[in-house]
């Protein structure tokens, strides 16, 4: 499902100790392992990239990233047919920050730049109209995935 920005995958934890609310901003899978374990009182490691969700101190993120590979398991995907390339190169991260989605490939096909706002469903490739905000997006991927991983 969509909404807004990123996409909407519903979740539900409940328990003894939770209370109920919802989050509103943007989060990622990686935050799931330490909300669960410092519901359960288990150490997180300094080194763990999410946030706890259930954290009301937490500083609601500003940015969503989603790595994505599109290799096949069983066999060429289609984008590894349709691209000539082997499973490790068919892989890509979106990047969004504000209204503005980026997707860069590691295939070394030309990145994507959408409007999320006008064009939600991501129609309208922009990139090669705006390189300077193509840059940008590229730099502020590569600071929050060096901020991510420390």
């Amino acid at each position: 499902m969509r909404r807004g920005r990123g996409w909407l995958i519903p979740m539900l934890i409940s328990g003894p100790g939770i209370a109920p609310g919802r989050v509103d901003h943007a989060t990622q899978s990686i935050d799931l392992t330490p909300t669960l374990l410092n519901h359960f009182g288990a150490p997180v490691s300094s080194q763990m990239q999410g946030q706890d969700l259930l954290d009301p101190e937490a500083e609601p993120r500003d940015v969503a990233m989603t790595e994505v590979h599109f290799g096949g398991l069983d066999g060429p995907s289609r984008f590894e047919t349709a691209w000539g390339l082997p499973g490790h190169a068919c892989q890509a991260v979106a990047f969004e920050t504000g209204q503005r989605r980026f997707v860069h490939f590691a295939s070394g096909h030309e990145p994507m730049l959408f409007d999320t706002q006008s064009d939600p469903g991501c129609q309208h490739n922009l990139a090669a109209d705006e390189p300077d905000t193509v840059a940008d997006m590229r730099q502020a991927l590569l600071n929050h995935r060096m901020h991510v991983l420390g």
